[in-house]
């Protein structure tokens, strides 16, 4: 058998955390292909949020791509609660808000910059701006911007995606359902600054968004052993 030669620190390259998340999100993909195509779409809409409040490119590609896995908590709930197609039992619920705290935990290798970040998003994407989330019922500046960043971009993604107990909405209704209210969300769970940022980019979001979802449904999950990739 040859075995590797592992050079220099090669093995320590910079790239190497996300590479690792790669792996960890292609098994994820086998298990729900829901969840992981959801947290690739909140990456996207993150990207567009970043650029419209300033972020430079680089900087937004790596909020892409640490928030991809800011439901990674998810991969170790029972799949009962997690695929159930109707109402949650306030028992199966709080099964459901751990996860939060579990994708943290799974994320959080403090050598790494970037996983210090996407355990970070893990923990705090559902912190609301009026104090109203949860793990911790963080408020206002108490929350990382990351985080307010993703939370917006996680709840534009929940509202159009479809699931077993609903329909999703379209853009627009999105877009309306976020920054006006509705029966189950207010804009004072959000940033103002990252609100604003979601408006004007409205039309990137809506030009990209699509797109990718029809991508990703056409994809099959697998692991294939006999390629590299």
């Amino acid at each position: 058998m040859t075995l590797l030669r592992l050079q220099g620190d090669h093995y320590d390259e910079p790239a190497a955390p996300k590479m690792v998340l790669r792996c960890l999100s292609r098994a994820e993909a086998l298990r729900d292909s829901d969840t992981n195509a959801h947290e690739e779409l909140v990456g996207l809409v993150t990207y567009e949020l970043c650029l419209a409040l300033g972020f430079g490119e680089a900087q937004s590609e790596t909020m892409r791509d640490a928030a991809q896995f800011h439901d990674i908590g998810k991969f170790v709930l029972p799949s009962a609660v997690l695929h159930k197609p109707g109402r949650l039992t306030g028992d199966e619920w709080a099964q459901v808000r751990k996860h939060s705290e579990l994708g943290h935990g799974i994320l959080r290798i403090e050598e790494s910059p970037f996983l210090r970040l996407a355990a970070m998003l893990a923990l705090c994407h559902h912190e609301h701006f009026d104090g109203s989330g949860y793990p911790r019922g963080l408020a206002g500046e108490a929350i990382p911007l990351e985080a307010r960043i993703v939370a917006v971009a996680d709840s534009y993604e929940a509202l159009r995606a479809d699931r077993a107990y609903k329909r999703g909405v379209d853009h627009d209704g999105a877009m309306t359902k976020i920054l006006k209210g509705d029966d189950r969300s207010r804009p004072e769970q959000f940033d103002p600054l990252v609100l604003s940022a979601l408006a004007r980019s409205s039309g990137a979001i809506a030009a990209h968004y699509d797109n990718r979802r029809a991508a990703l449904a056409a994809q099959r999950p697998e692991a294939d052993g006999t390629q590299w990739a």
